[in-house]
Order: C-alpha cells, then structure tokens, then sequence
C-alpha cells in the first residue's frame, strides 16, 4: 500500500504542475465534455462558461481526490513501518 500512496500522490503533483503550466489537461477536459461548444464568446468573453462546466475546477476537485487517497494509503503503511521498527 505504500508504493501505491506514494504513486498516486507523485501522479497527483506531476499533473497539477501540468496543468498548471500549460492548461493542457483542462482544455482536453473541456473539449471532451462540451464539444463544440468549448470557448464559444458568451456576450463577448471567451471561456468554458459557455457549455456550463468549469473544467479547471474539476479536475482540481479530481487531483485532489486522488492526492488524498495516495495519503491515506501512504500513512497507515508508514506508522506499521515504524512500529515493526521497535
């Protein structure tokens, strides 16, 4: 279980530096779930509202999520590590 907390939260923090540098993994998101209707202007402004969905905050939502599970499964294995120590 160790191994796997520490993947998850490694996948976690790589993505969210990704995404954060180059808003690929949002666009993807974006493009998948609204289609065409991905940054279309609504009164003049371009952006995601147009299809109704924040693709940024929910992929955060997701890493997150994810980021969380790879703790709670990277501390129980930690303090056994430690106890079998004493």
């Amino acid at each position: 279980m160790r191994k796997t907390g520490i993947l998850l939260i490694g996948v976690s923090i790589i993505l969210f530096l990704i995404d954060r540098f180059s808003h690929a993994l949002s666009d993807i998101l974006g493009k998948i779930v609204c289609g065409d209707q991905f940054l279309n202007p609504v009164n003049g402004v371009t952006g995601d509202v147009s299809c109704g969905f924040n693709a940024d905050m929910y992929l955060v939502a997701f890493l997150l999520v994810i980021l969380f599970v790879g703790v709670l499964l990277f501390l129980p294995s930690a303090n056994e590590k430690a106890d079998n120590n004493y």
